[in-house]
């Protein structure tokens, strides 16, 4: 048995598993690859870079930056350094990030889950906490 990675066409890992080389084609669907790995890994921390000879690779980290997450409904919270095309998940849906940046505030106070994503960066969990103005 050998320990493999199975990815997507572009490099998200999508399962990891322990199976015989032989068997790998039944646990793939079309358009999915297998790289044999030596440990290991987790696909929210890894993908495979596919820009040559595919390679286990680690998932480079957002450079955000993010102002308080500690805030009032009267004020918002800024996060500058967004790459773009990411995705915002907040509360009222979902937003694709075309600027670098976003501005966001609640009307009621309360702690709010914010999920930026975007393969091949490491998604980010923000919990914003917000106290009546």
């Amino acid at each position: 048995m050998n320990l493999w990675a199975i990815y997507n066409a572009q490099g998200e890992i999508t399962k990891v598993l322990s199976a015989p080389a032989d068997s790998l084609a039944d646990n793939m669907i079309p358009g999915e690859a297998a790289i044999q790995l030596l440990m290991g890994v987790d696909g929210e921390l890894f993908y495979v870079d596919l820009s040559g000879t595919p390679t286990l690779t680690a998932r480079p980290v957002m450079p955000l930056s993010i102002g308080s997450l500690n805030f009032t409904t009267a004020q918002t919270l800024t996060i500058t350094g967004i790459p773009i095309g990411t995705t915002l998940h907040h509360p009222d849906g979902q937003t694709v990030v075309d600027d670098g940046f976003v501005e966001w505030g609640a009307e009621e106070p309360g702690k709010y889950l914010l999920r930026l994503e975007n393969f091949p960066y490491v998604a980010v969990n923000l919990y914003a906490q917000v106290a009546e103005a």
